[in-house]
């Protein structure tokens, strides 16, 4: 175990270099003294970088103490592979002494583990989990949590124009679909004037009733986009063994970095998987527009390939796709309730029995309106017969 002095100057993380110059009687190994040594180098060159340049750094040398090595002290220092290394701790001073702008300036632990691009939503993503860790001092597991919810309240406006839109199409559902059967008839009977004239009706009748189809392609677009960036973002850092993701989970997957050995939550993952394909929640909170074929395969061989695909994963992409895919369904049932559509301006929709009573009168009509149709056929020909 790390000594008592040491264990208090590491703790102080925002004065690691004070408080390294002044512990000058401690007495450490040459390889502490030289890991150090490097770290207060590399703090005093940092403090002078700026996010427009860096500045020249000041005059006054930076004074190391005097440690020396003796064979009896190299005992302070843990090789304990489950407890933070004394790199990681080290490393984790160095980000708390950061200035802001040194931070947005790529200088992290981030860009030192050669996962930052300037270009890469990804990148961001981890400068975030970044800070929200070291600087918020929240543990891996409720820090990729709490970014998680984050980014997803900040993309709210995609669920909701989602639901608005389908919505809207279930709302003129039957009108939508007289229009495609009699765009499909006249394609049938091969005449081009009467089928143009049918698509210019349908779509005069979606540009009055404000329904553009082709945003709900945009929309999956961007929620697979999200669901990319911080799949990327948190699987290329526990691949690295990113500082504190060995030792950062919680209860049974204490290590983020492996899969986790009891399987709970690619179960988790799977049974949440199901409930979103179930109610729909990624396409508008309807299944509508999927054959029945389709939806089965997805609600019952979907959660099986997540599961399988969970249990080879690391801990902390699991834990992120339960928190994803229970956002989701939140968010679902959340739409569903009659004063945040109100709100939201999301149509409100006839309940189940209103929609069976109007489907019933459409087939009586519709059979009706046959059994007219052949009577008067029938009656044409009695009295064709009674001419002859």
């Amino acid at each position: 175990m790390l000594s008592r002095n040491l264990q208090v100057m590491l703790r102080l993380r925002r004065h690691l270099l004070t408080e390294l110059t002044s512990l000058s009687s401690l007495k450490m190994s040459s390889r502490l003294n030289v890991v150090i040594t490097d770290h207060c180098q590399l703090i005093s060159q940092i403090r002078h970088i700026s996010f427009f340049g860096s500045g020249q750094p000041s005059s006054t040398s930076l004074a190391l103490p005097e440690i020396s090595a003796t064979p009896a002290d190299t005992s302070l220092v843990s090789t304990d592979a489950t407890d933070f290394t004394l790199m990681e701790q080290l490393q984790l001073g160095l980000v708390k002494d950061f200035h802001l702008f040194d931070f947005l300036g790529g200088n992290s632990l981030v860009k030192e583990y050669d996962l930052f691009s300037w270009w890469s939503p990804a990148s961001w993503f981890r400068l975030a989990l970044e800070y929200m860790h070291f600087n918020i001092d929240l543990p891996w597991w409720l820090t990729v949590i709490c970014a998680t919810i984050s980014l997803r309240l900040m993309m709210i406006f995609v669920p909701i124009a989602s639901h608005r839109l389908m919505a809207r199409v279930q709302l003129y559902k039957k009108e939508i679909d007289d229009f495609k059967e009699i765009v499909e008839s006249a394609q049938r009977s091969g005449n081009f004037l009467q089928t143009m004239e049918a698509q210019k009706e349908l779509k005069d009748f979606l540009k009055t009733k404000d329904i553009k189809l082709y945003r709900q392609f945009i929309f999956m677009s961007l929620n697979g986009a999200i669901f990319m960036t911080q799949f990327i973002a948190v699987k290329k850092m526990a691949d690295v063994a990113f500082p504190g993701m060995s030792t950062g989970g919680l209860y049974w997957f204490k290590d983020l970095t492996v899969p986790d050995p009891y399987y709970l939550l690619p179960l988790v993952s799977a049974i949440t998987v199901a409930a979103v394909f179930k109610i729909g929640a990624e396409t508008g909170g309807t299944n509508q527009g999927v054959s029945p074929q389709i939806q089965k395969m997805l609600t019952r061989i979907g959660p099986i390939i997540v599961f399988a695909c969970s249990t080879k994963v690391s801990s902390v992409i699991a834990l992120y796709w339960c928190t994803s895919n229970m956002i989701s369904v939140m968010f679902s049932g959340i739409f569903k309730i009659p004063s945040v559509r109100a709100f939201l301006k999301i149509p409100q929709l006839p309940s189940k029995q209103v929609q069976l009573y109007k489907k019933a009168l459409n087939q009586n009509i519709n059979h009706g309106t046959m059994q007219k149709q052949n009577k008067e056929a029938f009656t044409g020909k009695t009295r064709s017969g009674s001419d002859e």
